[in-house]
């Protein structure tokens, strides 16, 4: 809901803090490539990417990816329009939710 509100908004700033608060959500539950994606999507806003944990979670996923593979999909991010960021962003918590919810 709240992706959707600041999109349709305009409100690019708080935008890309939602956005870059589901980056740090993914990095803990072991999903990087999503994770560096939607921390490429914030980066049009520099003040997104200082905020709180964002920098130990970037830290954190280059080590794990690698920094060229980091890179490649934080550019696929930084790409993408706020429109397909949050489609991007919705697709993702969907999926998450319904793997977490489905019988073991």
């Amino acid at each position: 809901t709240a992706l959707d509100s600041f999109h349709q908004a305009g409100n690019k700033a708080q935008l890309a803090l939602a956005l870059a608060l589901l980056a740090m959500f993914f990095d803990r539950a072991e999903q990087p490539e999503v994770a560096a994606t939607l921390y490429g999507a914030t980066t049009h806003q520099p003040a997104a990417t200082t905020d709180g944990d964002l920098p130990a979670a970037v830290d954190h996923l280059r080590a794990i990816l690698g920094d060229t593979v980091f890179n490649q999909y934080a550019a696929t991010g930084a790409a993408m329009e706020p429109s397909d960021a949050v489609a991007y962003a919705h697709h993702h918590i969907r999926t998450t939710r319904t793997e977490s919810t489905a019988p073991a």
